[in-house]
């Protein structure tokens, strides 16, 4: 299973020519929070790209214990809007470049200094009116464009930019009012599409929801001609979901006199799924370790439920039923533990070398998936060459957030297929912890909400032991040999890992 990197495009309504930034200044003071001096004349442009929102200098991304979370971005777009009466009123577009190789770490993220020149220079002749004081803000994106997304938010080299909510053409004078609901903004992505999953692995190629990073600045005054400098800070738009296991169940038998059935994937699926994002959601300046209260970032800015419903709760018969689910995430686990070669005797994993049979010299009642001889790390190949405990099996999506739909018994569940991946031979319903709950937005242990920036993990994923303190925070794969609830615990910081464990 390979990573994902999936974020749909921008509907694409307009077209307009794209210039290059203008040259850079130093990054920021690592700690930042000032604005930088400039000369008379000098406009300046900070980009401040949070991804955590505590002090850390390590942001926690989906898969590897290394820091990858804005540092990802390579590209990111400025949209310069006058503020009028009839709303922000598009003026300017500035492209960013090679944001990864250009940004410098600091406390929260990454920043960058920009000092605009040539043509990317802010002009009277930009603005409405004949004074050249000039109300202003700045909205930004980011995102990778090293991978192929199909399609992008936006694109570069001179192909088109993000169109309008309103089937508005993303040009000169086009207006955004920011006071609007999710999907209602000014700029937002088109519907994501979704992969088909044939059997255990994924049958067709598809976008999905990616990691991307907007922000607005505050609007403010300034004179044209004598300067500026504005900060905008970006952050991260959409949720983490992450499932990291071990001890597998080989088998799982059909009722108490019925045949064992072979396992072969284990399914995340949710009760309901949004397919585009908002990116003009407007997010607090972090500045401290200040993370409760009035900080606490629960913001759902996915709309747009409009997507069709590929899997089942429950492991009741599925022939005639509607389907009630949305798949998360899919591993097969014929990419991390090797086949055996009595299948015809003993079902897929007879005579494999990835069963543990035995422990304290006791004969398991059901053989578990995780014997290191017949264990291979399914995604190192392709995803960065995450870390991953022998025996253990991972994935990780980005999702676009969504609110808990009280018509459903739960949000999420987590299932066991059989070696064909049509039958659900097992389910667990993952809970909310008490202490995640926010009743004021609707939690609660079953139903809850997905928030933009949150991560929601099964498993722990540590944050890596150093050569000078090993073992103080190894990772916790989730073990599937029990049969209770599984309990998520959430937290907004991207850079915390919180379990979800076993009641």
């Amino acid at each position: 299973m390979k990573k994902k990197y999936f974020l749909s495009a921008i509907a694409l309504c307009g077209l307009m020519t794209l210039a290059s930034c203008g040259s850079d200044d130093d990054p920021i003071p690592e700690k930042g929070g000032e604005e930088p001096e400039t000369a008379a004349g000098e406009q300046v442009i900070v980009l401040d790209m949070q991804d955590t929102d505590v002090l850390s200098t390590k942001s926690r991304p989906l898969y590897s214990t290394t820091n990858q979370g804005s540092e990802k971005v390579t590209d990111v777009k400025l949209l310069v809007f006058q503020v009028t009466a009839e709303g922000n009123k598009l003026k300017k577009v500035i492209s960013v470049p090679n944001w990864n190789s250009t940004s410098s770490d600091y406390n929260y993220g990454r920043k960058r200094t920009i000092k605009l020149t040539g043509d990317d220079k802010l002009k009277a002749s930009d603005f409405d009116g004949s004074s050249l004081d000039v109300n202003i803000t700045i909205l930004a994106v980011g995102q990778d464009e090293t991978k192929d997304l199909i399609p992008a938010p936006f694109k570069v080299n001179g192909h088109t930019i993000p169109g309008l909510v309103l089937d508005v053409a993303l040009t000169k004078d086009g207006i955004w009012n920011a006071g609007a609901k999710a999907g209602e903004g000014f700029l937002k992505t088109d519907a994501v599409t979704y992969p088909t999953y044939s059997g255990l692995s994924t049958s067709t190629s598809a976008s999905v929801v990616g990691e991307i990073f907007s922000g607005q600045s505050q609007p403010v005054q300034v004179n044209i001609n004598e300067g500026l400098s504005i900060t905008v800070l970006l952050k991260r738009q959409v949720a983490g979901v992450l499932g990291y296991f071990n001890r597998i169940p080989a088998y799982v038998k059909t009722g108490t006199e019925g045949a064992y059935n072979s396992v072969g994937a284990i399914r995340l699926v949710s009760s309901m799924r949004n397919t585009q994002v908002d990116l003009t959601t407007q997010l607090d300046q972090q500045t401290d370790d200040t993370t409760n209260g009035p900080k606490l970032e629960r913001v759902m800015n996915g709309f747009a439920n409009s997507a069709t419903a590929d899997a089942y709760f429950g492991i009741e018969e599925t022939t005639g039923r509607t389907a009630d689910a949305y798949t998360i995430y899919q591993i097969d686990l014929t990419k991390w533990f090797k086949k055996g070669t009595d299948a015809s005797n003993s079902g897929f994993w007879g005579g494999s070398d990835a069963l543990i049979k035995k422990e304290d010299g006791i004969d398991l009642d059901v053989p578990l998936l995780g014997a290191s001889a017949g264990w291979v790390n399914g995604i190192k190949s392709t995803n960065d060459f995450p870390t991953v405990a022998t025996g253990s099996v991972l994935a990780g999506e980005f999702m676009i957030p969504i609110a808990g739909d009280l018509t459903k018994s739960q949000t999420l569940e987590l299932q066991l297929l059989d070696s064909v991946g049509s039958k659900v031979l097992k389910t667990w319903a993952v809970k909310l912890d008490a202490v995640s709950q926010d009743p004021t937005t609707g939690d609660g242990d079953k139903v809850y909400n997905i928030y933009r920036n949150h991560l929601y993990q099964l498993g722990l994923r540590g944050k890596g032991d150093s050569p000078e303190n090993p073992g103080t925070d190894p990772d916790k794969p989730q073990p599937l040999d029990k049969d209770q609830e599984l309990v998520i615990k959430i937290n907004d910081q991207w850079e915390f890992i919180h379990d979800m464990e076993i009641e």
